[in-house]
């Protein structure tokens, strides 16, 4: 998008404003508005893939980072888990080598990798020699080397040397349940990779449909501008390996929810949060409120009640059929553990971060007022987690409140907040506040959707990428807060249960 990105955030929130200026004075909906959205979207989707899509359909284009990571390390999982996918693939590099192979084409350019069990980088010889070569076979060993050896042709010496220094391998088990099979039956470069190389594609086009049944054309079409004009989605939305299938879960979800279709609702939900595990929080209200309901001997809410048996029954499913990746019972114990090293590393990465820590880290100096410090210690990090816990109190109260208050699709949505103070993730995980377009009373949506658009306009007003993540983090904080302050201001509807 480039420069476009600002304008087209300014034209959205005029044209958002406008719309519900005009439309509250006349006291009906103006279809002009929903077409001029309808425009700008697909604006959008052309200025931002309309190169790419046909390249994505036919194979052509491929996110090798992604690639790298969601493909191989789902393909080769139940033999490298969750902590060996470097390490084997300089183990196969070193054969690879040894037989005579092509330097150019593999990976002796890089001299150090992650060390998965630990997060250091180390010595590719290092790694190597501490890859158990019991683990897998001789021939998929061999396998896996021509696996990465394609992708790291497409990324380039310079790119391959930063993939395998990343922090790997880390969707939650179940995702392997579509993965390990997919990567196992297409391979890399066939006929078949179209599949692969489009599979996101396909996502947010199930994601764009959602929104258009359940909500209409015009919140769909807004979705869309935003969804694809955030610099956070800039790169990533073709080429990769379902990148975005919880999204286009939790869209679904959200569209069934308002549908009164719960079951579904809860199904299509219970992917999200298996795979991505945060999107879990979304549904905490609802089975919160039948759990309370239950416990006072009160009668169900039909509609929550299929909601929460459906979900809590879907991730039961997909909790037992994840074992079944080839890491039999330590499959959940292993990522546990990955993704606790991975948590306590991530904030401190990189600077496209969304998340209480991120914001946490800003320390402005005189002159350099949107300075982050990323590698905080002694009495400085103290001073950060003191902050973060402090912010986590104030903000976790508020939400609570909030969400007690709230009517059921509210309190879903608020939950948001809760995910925003409690983890730090990658910038395309704030994908998600796409639905508070679909927000159900027309005060919420309106007063949320000009906090997103606001933040798409003003995403570029700083120069460095470190304050442009400050910027959309304060942003983020401030409509989630003006959201909660809203619906504790809001009178409360009698329902069952709480």
């Amino acid at each position: 998008m480039g420069p476009w990105t600002t304008i087209i955030g300014v034209i959205a929130l005029a044209l958002w404003v406008a719309m519900h200026v005009v439309e509250r004075r006349r006291g009906e909906e103006v279809k002009q508005f929903t077409w001029a959205f309808v425009a700008l979207a697909a604006f959008v989707v052309l200025s931002a893939h309309g190169l790419s899509i046909p390249r994505t359909l036919t194979g052509e284009r491929v996110h090798t980072w992604n690639q790298f990571h969601y493909y191989v390390g789902s393909k080769y999982f139940g033999e490298l888990g969750y902590f060996d996918l470097y390490a084997a693939t300089m183990s196969a590099d070193d054969d690879w080598l040894a037989g005579g192979g092509d330097p150019d084409a593999g990976f002796a350019h890089v001299r150090r990798t992650r060390d998965m069990h630990t997060y250091r980088l180390v010595p590719r010889d290092q790694a190597a020699a501490s890859f158990d070569r019991g683990a897998i076979t001789p021939e998929r060993l061999a396998e896996l080397g021509a696996d990465t050896r394609f992708i790291g042709e497409l990324a380039g010496h310079e790119k391959s040397r930063r993939m395998l220094s990343d922090l790997g391998y880390n969707p939650a088990p179940p995702w392997t349940l579509l993965g390990t099979p997919l990567a196992n039956v297409v391979d890399l470069g066939g006929p078949l990779y179209p599949l692969i190389t489009a599979s996101d594609v396909f996502a947010l086009a199930v994601v764009f449909a959602a929104l258009w049944w359940g909500f209409g054309l015009r919140t769909a079409a807004v979705a869309t501008v935003w969804l694809h004009a955030m610099p956070f989605n800039h790169g990533r939305m073709t080429g990769a390996f379902f990148t975005y299938d919880w999204l286009a879960a939790a869209a679904v979800a959200w569209a069934c929810w308002e549908r009164e279709r719960p079951t579904l609702a809860g199904v299509a939900l219970s992917w999200a949060a298996m795979t991505r595990v945060f999107p879990g929080l979304i549904a905490i209200p609802i089975v919160a409120r039948v759990a309370w309901s239950l416990a006072r001997r009160r009668p169900l809410d039909p509609r929550r009640k299929a909601f929460a048996v459906a979900f809590c029954a879907s991730c039961a499913v997909l909790l037992v059929a994840s074992h079944g990746t080839g890491r039999g019972l330590q499959t959940w114990p292993e990522w546990v553990e990955k993704i606790r090293m991975h948590s306590d590393h991530h904030p401190r990465t990189g600077a496209e971060r969304v998340g209480l820590g991120k914001l946490v880290q800003h320390a402005p100096r005189e002159g350099r007022f949107w300075r982050t410090n990323r590698k905080a210690k002694g009495s400085a990090l103290e001073r950060q987690q003191t902050v973060k816990h402090a912010v986590m109190l104030l903000g976790g109260a508020l939400c609570l409140l909030a969400v007690a208050r709230a009517e059921d699709a509210d309190a879903m949505l608020l939950m948001l907040f809760a995910v925003w103070l409690l983890t730090t993730s990658s910038r395309y995980y704030a994908s998600i506040w796409v639905l508070v377009f679909a927000l159900p009373r027309a005060g919420p949506r309106f007063v949320g959707g000009v906090m997103l658009l606001a933040m798409l306009a003003s995403h570029f007003a700083l120069p460095s990428v470190g304050g442009r993540y400050l910027l959309l983090n304060y942003s983020a904080a401030a409509t989630f807060v003006v959201l909660c302050a809203m619906q504790l201001r809001t009178p409360r509807t009698p329902s069952p249960g709480i």
